[in-house]
């Protein structure tokens, strides 16, 4: 099922970001070398003064079982995605940009709320029920 995910994004020195400390239940995708988002809740310790913790309230997803996402990138996914999981990748999915979490049972589909109808449109309707 859909969901608004509760986002914090941390931009900071990469060498900070390597030695940052996060909730340990939650996702880390590390988005470019300065650049993590953090889906779940608890606090993000980081050591740089300059560093940027914020929430991010404009992003969705939804968790998909394995072999359902995988069919669904198959036809409309044109780069690989990583072969070794846990994972993070991001692009063009459908046209839309989509960030994955990619676990050994299933895929965690991220992409910005405001895409929402856009997201539903082109997934399976299973999806969004």
């Amino acid at each position: 099922m859909l969901e608004v995910l509760a986002v914090t994004r941390v931009v900071a020195a990469p060498d900070a970001l390597d030695r940052a400390s996060f909730p340990s239940d939650s996702i880390v995708m590390r988005t470019a070398p300065d650049d993590v988002m953090v889906i779940g809740d608890g606090p993000v310790a980081v050591d740089d003064p300059h560093a940027i913790v914020r929430a991010d309230a404009g992003w969705s997803g939804v968790w998909v079982d394995r072999a359902p996402a995988d069919r669904y990138l198959k036809g409309n996914c044109s780069w690989p995605r990583p072969s070794v999981r846990p994972a993070f990748a991001q692009g063009a999915i459908a046209h839309l940009a989509v960030k994955l979490w990619l676990t050994e049972d299933r895929t965690l589909f991220v992409f910005p709320t405001a895409l929402t109808a856009d997201f539903v449109d082109r997934t399976p309707p299973e999806w969004s029920a």
